[in-house]
């Protein structure tokens, strides 16, 4: 999408290679940190350093000169005129995410996305989506168009809320293409992450409401290279006097695939077959749909009431039929941080990667209240 206060810009859309040194030329003069009224080199000195070629360079620096980000002065030569304009420049960003059927299915990672296109759009840029199509995760290959978009220099940044691996990663910033993860990925070295490491105090929480076992479930498994989650619950098991013998971890993926609905009720029926004594009572997830679901089954299926500490969106929250501790995930905020990382990478190559950890808080009890009241369980109260 093309700003309409850049109109010299826009005219070079017919003119890839052009629009591409437009923004070659703005990405310089950012990572050589040059301010107003700074001197550009003298143009063969700056096409040869760019690498353009003379008709390509020429189109560029005509359409910089309109824009009013530079200014020619004669016997001076080509200064910087207006650094508010490399903010306004229409980047193209590609979005790469989880198969569309599993993104469906899951209420956090649909808005996630939603608000990563409204973010990246409300800062001028394009949006280009890439949904895993083979195994996951996938080599760029996987994900339809990527690998040629990269090849062929359509994209300017890739916003990653899937992993991508080392030599993906190598690979795009080989071709120029800074890439940015958000969600989780904890081995990744730039993006905006949801810190988990809440599961510490969930277990705290729940210790102080005499809960004596625990079991606990992350779409990380145990001993990935996302392990934020599960040593903060370990850390928070000791710290808590609580028996490790008597935590156990819940699964969140089915034995039949990315099936929230199945997951659930498995994990449900696995705990309810277990003796009375042995149940735990008290549950902490990171994914607030299967927490959902898992909590009606739980409801319906007799009297077990474990209490629960969930993972949620803050903009979206689910309902849930038992009470909870809500570590709320403030997704637009999330999506915020994600975008303008990437976009500070994007218009200054020479700005180093980092990440951004984005922590849950835990919400008043007020303000996450169960459907108790609507249900009629007698005596019913909220988890706070």
């Amino acid at each position: 999408m093309m700003k309409r206060n850049a109109p010299a810009a826009s005219r070079l859309r017919h003119r890839p290679q052009a629009l591409k040194a437009y923004k070659r030329i703005l990405q310089y003069i950012r990572a050589n940190g040059l301010e107003q009224g700074d001197r550009l080199p003298i143009q063969p000195a700056l096409r040869k350093a760019l690498g353009l070629c003379g008709s390509t360079h020429g189109a560029a620096m005509e359409a910089l000169l309109d824009d009013g980000v530079l200014v020619a002065r004669q016997k001076v030569g080509t200064l910087v005129a207006d650094m508010g304009a490399i903010e306004r420049v229409p980047w193209t960003i590609g979005i790469v995410a989880i198969p569309i059927e599993w993104q469906a299915a899951s209420t956090f990672t649909s808005d996630l996305f939603a608000r990563l296109q409204a973010a990246l759009s409300r800062a001028g840029c394009g949006c280009v989506s890439y949904h895993n199509q083979g195994p996951w995760p996938s080599p760029h290959e996987e994900y339809g168009a990527l690998e040629s978009d990269l090849a062929h220099g359509e994209l300017d940044g890739l916003l990653a809320m899937t992993d991508l691996s080392a030599a993906d990663w190598r690979k795009a910033l080989d071709r120029g293409v800074p890439p940015c993860h958000t969600h989780w990925n904890e081995q990744t070295p730039c993006g905006a992450l949801v810190d988990q490491s809440w599961a510490g105090d969930a277990v705290r929480l729940l210790a102080g409401r005499g809960c004596k076992r625990l079991a606990a479930g992350s779409n990380s498994e145990r001993g990935s290279k996302n392990n934020r989650f599960w040593r903060a619950f370990d850390k928070g098991v000791r710290e808590a006097g609580l028996s490790p013998d008597a935590c156990a971890t819940l699964d969140l993926d089915s034995k039949s695939g990315f099936n929230i609905e199945r997951a659930a009720l498995e994990q449900a029926q696995r705990l309810i077959r277990l003796p009375a004594r042995k149940r735990p009572d008290g549950l902490i997830i990171t994914d607030d749909g299967f927490a959902a679901r898992l909590a009606m089954i739980l409801r319906e299926a007799g009297d077990y009431r474990p209490l629960m500490a969930v993972q949620t969106n803050r903009q979206h929250p689910q309902m849930f039929l038992l009470p909870i501790f809500a570590y709320e995930v403030d997704i637009q905020e999330l999506a915020q941080q994600a975008a303008g990382l990437l976009l500070e990478r994007v218009r200054n190559p020479a700005t180093p990667e980092r990440i951004v950890w984005h922590v849950p808080q835990r919400a008043q009890a007020e303000a996450r209240s169960s459907l108790m009241s609507l249900v009629g369980e007698p005596g019913a109260t909220d988890a706070g």
